[in-house]
C-alpha cells in the first residue's frame, strides 16, 4: 500500500455534486423546494452556490441559520451535504446548473 496522498479531482467532484442536485431538483413535486444543507455543524447552513479552487478546495456559499450571507471552505474529501424535499407556500427561486457554479478556477 502506498503512502502517497489520495488525489481527488476537485472539478470532477464539483460537477458531480451539481449534477446530483440538478437531478434531485428535477424530481420536485408542485409546491416543493430542494433544501441543501451542510452536515457536521451545529449551525444550519443552506447552500445556494458551489465553487472550487484547484487543487482541492470546495467553497459552499449561502445563508446561515440567521439568514446572513456566509461561506464554508472545505477540502474536497470533507464535504457532506444533506439534500431533502420540503413543502413550501412560497417557492424559492429555482437554482439551475449555471447558478450552482460559483467559479471554475481561482
Amino acid at each position: 500500500m502506498s503512502d502517497l496522498p489520495l488525489l481527488i479531482d476537485v472539478e470532477a467532484a464539483c460537477n458531480a455534486i451539481i449534477e446530483e442536485l440538478n437531478m434531485a431538483r428535477s424530481e420536485l413535486d408542485e409546491g416543493e423546494v430542494l433544501i441543501v444543507e451542510t452536515i457536521g455543524s451545529d449551525d444550519v447552513f443552506t447552500v445556494e452556490r458551489i465553487g472550487y479552487r484547484q487543487p482541492n478546495l470546495i467553497r459552499l456559499s449561502g445563508k446561515d441559520s440567521s439568514g446572513n450571507d456566509a461561506s464554508i471552505l472545505c477540502h474536497v474529501s470533507q464535504i457532506k451535504l444533506s439534500v431533502r424535499f420540503e413543502k413550501s407556500e412560497q417557492p424559492r427561486p429555482k437554482i439551475g446548473f449555471g447558478a450552482w457554479r460559483e467559479n471554475q478556477q481561482g
